[in-house]
């Protein structure tokens, strides 16, 4: 993570990764799921669930939450032994999962975050461990901020001269 501001606490620094992350991945257009609602049943969020690993601290973690009823058809057909062809709901499942991974690596990867694919117990698919300089769309939106920042300075300047110029006397009666 390469910021003028950088936190010197590692679990620090993992949580503004993540926040980077999922500011990110939502203005690429990928849903998120907040923590509190993974899991959701039975019409849960879709998305990604963007968390800071807060054990091992290995990075940030990206999963993709599928639709619940999907999960569910998946799962109860996996539970009665059904796999492969077996289980239609599954594949597809899969199939989804998969492409949503590799979008977002993609994205990620393209604004210089080193994304590793792993499958691991945390059932995490995609870690990221640091980025690179700062995501385009900040830069503009900080640009963005500046300048309104002093326009509204040079008004506030502006008025408050007046105002000194003016004596209580001069000014018109308020109505």
């Amino acid at each position: 993570m390469s910021d003028q501001h950088e936190p010197e606490n590692l679990l620090t620094r993992l949580y503004a990764l993540a926040d980077l992350v999922r500011s990110d991945l939502a203005i690429a257009g990928i849903p998120l799921v907040p923590d509190y609602l993974h899991g959701g049943r039975p019409f849960g969020p879709v998305g990604a669930h963007v968390f800071a690993d807060n054990l091992g601290h290995r990075g940030v973690f990206i999963s993709w939450v599928s639709h619940s009823i999907l999960e569910s058809a998946s799962l109860e057909a996996w539970s009665q032994g059904r796999t492969g062809p077996d289980n239609p709901a599954g594949q597809w499942k899969t199939t989804i999962d998969t492409a949503m991974q590799n979008a977002m690596a993609t994205i990620l990867s393209s604004i210089g975050y080193e994304v590793v694919t792993v499958d691991d117990d945390a059932g995490a698919e995609l870690i990221v461990t640091q980025r690179g300089d700062e995501s385009p769309w900040l830069a503009w939106y900080r640009n963005q901020t500046d300048r309104v920042r002093a326009k509204s300075l040079d008004t506030a300047e502006r008025l408050r001269t007046t105002t000194d110029e003016a004596t209580w006397d001069e000014r018109p009666p308020h109505r």
